[in-house]
C-alpha cells in the first residue's frame, strides 16, 4: 500500500496544478480510477507513470517520494505558445510548461485544424529544446487512426508546426491535413511533376495516390508533424 505521505503529496499538487484526476488521468494515459487510487493510498505508480506525473504536476520525483520539509511544490505558471516570441531562448525561460492550442478540438471559434485556444496541451520546455522547436506556432493534435504504423501510433499526441502552409519538395514529411473542414488526414506527403503524392506508412511508399490540383483543392495544409510525444 502506498504511504498516506506520498498521497497527500499526489493530492495536493494537482490541486495546485488546477487539475482534475479525470484531466491528469487523460495527460497520463492513464485511467481516472488509477489517480484516485493514488490519492486514497491504494495503490502506486509504476516507474514511467510516477516520471509521467512528476511531470505533469512540475514537481520532481524526489518531492513525490520523499517529500521537502521545508516547502511544498514550487507553482510555476505555465506559458501560452502563441504568446511568446518566434525566436524565444527557452534555456532563460522560468516556466516549465508550454501550453500548445488543440488543432483536433472543434468550438465555435474554430475549424478542425486551426488553433482551440481553450484547448490546451502541456509541453515541457525542455522537449522543445531537445528537438530545437519554437513554441509559438505549436500545436497539438491526438492521431485518430493506424494508418501511420509504426512510425506513429493510434492515441499517439502529436506536435505541428503550423506555420508550413505548403509541401516541402523531395522531404517526404508528414503532415497535417484536414479534407473538407470535416476529416483530420496525417499522412507524408511529396510533390512531383503530376500532382501532390500522398500516402501512410502502415501500406508504404509504393501506394502513394497521386491527387490533383482539382482534388486538391478540399485539402487545407494545418502544419507539419514535428514531434509525437507518446501515447495519451
Amino acid at each position: 500500500m502506498a504511504s498516506e505521505k506520498f498521497k497527500d503529496r499526489v493530492k495536493k499538487a494537482r490541486r495546485e496544478k488546477g487539475l482534475t484526476q479525470v484531466k491528469l488521468s487523460k495527460l497520463l494515459g492513464v485511467t481516472s480510477a488509477n489517480v484516485s487510487f493514488w490519492e486514497q493510498g491504494l495503490s502506486f505508480p509504476n516507474t514511467t507513470n510516477l516520471k509521467n506525473l512528476a511531470d505533469a504536476l512540475n514537481v520532481s520525483i524526489d518531492w513525490l517520494e520523499h517529500g521537502d520539509k521545508s516547502a511544498g511544490p514550487e507553482y510555476i505558471p505555465p506559458a501560452n505558445a502563441w504568446e511568446l516570441p518566434d525566436d524565444v531562448d527557452l534555456s532563460n525561460a522560468e516556466y516549465r510548461d508550454i501550453m500548445v492550442p488543440r488543432l483536433d478540438e472543434v468550438s465555435q471559434d474554430n475549424y478542425l485544424g486551426e488553433p482551440n485556444y481553450k484547448k490546451l496541451f502541456p509541453v515541457r520546455k525542455e522537449l522543445l529544446q531537445l528537438y530545437s522547436l519554437q513554441p509559438r506556432s505549436l500545436g497539438a493534435l491526438v492521431m485518430p487512426d493506424t494508418s501511420m504504423e509504426p512510425s506513429i501510433s493510434k492515441g499517439d499526441m502529436l506536435l505541428v508546426d503550423t506555420s508550413v502552409r505548403t509541401i516541402e519538395r523531395d522531404k517526404q514529411r508528414i503532415y497535417a491535413l484536414v479534407k473538407d473542414k470535416t476529416k483530420l488526414v496525417i499522412c507524408r506527403a511529396d510533390e512531383d511533376v503530376f500532382g501532390k503524392l500522398m500516402w501512410v506508412d502502415s501500406r508504404g511508399r509504393q501506394s502513394a495516390t497521386t491527387v490533383k490540383d482539382e482534388e486538391w483543392a478540399q485539402f487545407t495544409i494545418a502544419g507539419r508533424v514535428v514531434m509525437r510525444t507518446g501515447a495519451l
